[in-house]
């Protein structure tokens, strides 16, 4: 579903990312799984934000699920 929705603004590494926030992972695990700095990820996040449109102070995930219910 994320890929077919968001496939073309998406960086497969910003998917992975996503993935694994969904899972309930924290920054800090995130980057050790995918061998990037927290920062990295912060930076990568921020993207994701930004593409998707996640208000500021809105949840990545709590606003991708409230997508998938519309």
């Amino acid at each position: 579903m994320l890929h077919e929705r968001y496939g073309n603004l998406l960086t497969e590494k910003e998917e992975q990312i996503i993935v694994l926030m969904i899972a309930g992972f924290s920054t800090k695990e995130i980057s050790v799984i995918t061998s990037q700095t927290t920062a990295t990820i912060y930076v990568r996040k921020s993207s994701v934000r930004k593409k998707l449109g996640v208000p500021e102070k809105e949840d990545i995930v709590a606003f991708l699920r409230h997508e998938a219910s519309v």
